[in-house]
């Protein structure tokens, strides 16, 4: 890739535009101006269940951030109510509104016959001066995340229409620029895609080895029935109660005394990872001290899923129960454990209020497992948590080649860069 490019020397020339200053030779021009139609709504008609013989509607919650279309959750447009809608070679649509508003999806033939909802706005680059392609890279750039912020008007419903998208300035290179660029761009984002397929793999992979090593163990021939299901004949069922406890420490905040502060915010959904920490000195009322080795675990429903044990001390929120396994059990075995979906499930099952629906230690403590012993509790947390380094690795090396498209965008879409021939 390296050889594709070369940096601009200082004699190169740049002008001053509307959206900033471009290379001398690049033009500058609006989406409108730049398309081969006026912008087109999506159908304003109901989703149905995906059947093969009628085409898929592409709803907004079908795009996910990099301009791909979901494999989950299809749903199909019926044939009569599509002949007006159906994507071609080259269309791009853009969510005009929502939460996703911005978002974009360039149609590909290989995604079959499609149709665009009506939240959704196509647009028809022409191709002998602005490449699809190009355009849809432009679209996952800084520069245009600025300017959709830029769109939307502070306390009104997160909208984008049509003709606001057509004022849309793109700074335009030569075709075969274009080309290049887009080349190079897309050779990032199939090293990106490889890699989320990788850890999309290994996050199945550690699901079904949970359900097997938490239920059946390692190496077992012999089984019994218990409440907890068919489980080896030497494990034993018992309840969180009866091996953890829930400290009752709490922190009074004081002037001065700063520790870690965990959030829920500050917990990862369903990967049992810390991505930040606060500090208490930001703090403000009662909170729960944790120490090294504990569990936090997040009480309020929507935030179930949301399990990390620090190894540091520190305050966490009330709304995250501190447990703490009792000596003779494998701290990383119950941490993996409070992670399974029978943990969560009997969470739901007993949390209450209505608002905020939440657990709490007196009923979740009644959660029993199966639960062997000390040494093979340690041998099923040690392959837990080699699998857990496989993926905390490739998800470095995700958002590393993630930097690197960002890098390459700013200097590619810029010109500051040019591409060779």
């Amino acid at each position: 890739m390296a050889n594709q490019v070369t940096t601009l020397k200082m004699e190169q020339k740049f002008k001053k535009t509307p959206a900033g200053e471009i290379p001398a030779d690049w033009d500058l021009r609006t989406l409108g101006e730049l398309c081969l139609a006026a912008p087109e709504y999506g159908a304003n008609v109901s989703a149905v269940e995906f059947r093969p013989e009628w085409p898929r509607y592409v709803r907004i919650t079908d795009i996910n951030d990099a301009g791909v279309l979901s494999s989950a959750g299809r749903k199909s447009i019926k044939d009569e109510d599509s002949k007006s809608y159906l994507l071609e070679k080259g269309d791009i649509i853009f969510a005009r509104s929502g939460a996703t508003v911005g978002k974009t999806y360039l149609y590909r033939k290989s995604d079959g016959p499609c149709a665009f909802a009506g939240y959704t706005i196509r647009f028809k680059p022409d191709p002998q001066r602005l490449l699809p392609e190009f355009l849809l890279q432009f679209t996952h750039s800084q520069l245009y995340y600025q300017w959709v912020k830029g769109m939307l008007r502070a306390g009104a419903q997160p909208n984008i229409n049509g003709s606001e998208y057509s004022r849309l300035y793109l700074p335009i290179p030569p075709l075969d620029e274009q080309k290049k660029i887009t080349e190079i761009l897309s050779t990032v984002d199939d090293a990106i895609e490889k890699t989320s397929a990788v850890i999309e793999k290994s996050n199945q992979l550690k699901k079904g080895l949970m359900q097997t090593l938490l239920t059946r163990g390692i190496g077992h021939t012999k089984f019994k029935k218990s409440p907890a299901g068919e489980i080896p004949v030497d494990w034993e069922v018992v309840k969180l109660g009866d091996v953890a406890v829930q400290p009752e420490e709490r922190f009074v905040p004081v002037p001065g005394d700063a520790r870690p502060y965990i959030g829920l915010e500050h917990i990862g959904s369903g990967t049992g990872r810390l991505l930040s920490t606060g500090t208490s000195t930001t703090v403000s009322s009662l909170k729960s001290i944790f120490r090294a080795g504990d569990i936090l675990f997040g009480k309020l429903r929507p935030n179930l899923k949301k399990v990390v044990m620090p190894s540091f001390d520190g305050v966490c929120s009330t709304d995250i129960m501190v447990i703490r396994p009792k000596d003779g059990l494998s701290r990383s075995f119950m941490f993996y454990r409070l992670q399974s979906a029978t943990a969560f499930d009997f969470a739901v099952g007993t949390s209450g209020g209505t608002k905020m629906p939440r657990t709490s230690w007196p009923l979740f403590r009644n959660y029993a497992f199966p639960c062997p012993h000390l040494a093979e509790q340690k041998k099923i947390a040690e392959i837990l948590s080699g699998l857990d380094a496989k993926i905390e690795q490739e998800e470095a090396a995700l958002m590393e080649t993630q930097k690197l498209k960002h890098g390459l965008m700013r200097a590619l879409l810029t010109g500051r860069v040019r591409v060779t021939k």
